[in-house]
């Protein structure tokens, strides 16, 4: 994953080793603070999931202090 931090917010390109995946909108670099911060760059699972508010979806695991940060479809940040 390539990232391009910005005040308001974090912008992204999600790639496995061999594909572009998406491009991603996260919330700004606030020291991991919990609903406030992007997570931390690194390498992390991922795990399918299915709730109604976001139909089927990826749940980042393994995140440090963190837990339930989703990939879900968006229009807004």
């Amino acid at each position: 994953m390539s990232r391009t931090y910005y005040p308001n917010g974090t912008n992204g390109k999600l790639r496995s080793a061999e594909d572009f995946i998406c491009d991603t909108i996260e919330l700004p670099w606030e020291e991991n603070a919990v609903r406030r911060s992007c997570i931390p760059e690194g390498r992390y699972r991922l795990k399918k999931r299915f709730i109604k508010r976001f139909n089927s979806h990826l749940e980042i695991k393994d995140v440090p202090q963190r837990k339930y940060i989703l990939f879900h479809p968006a229009n807004v940040a």
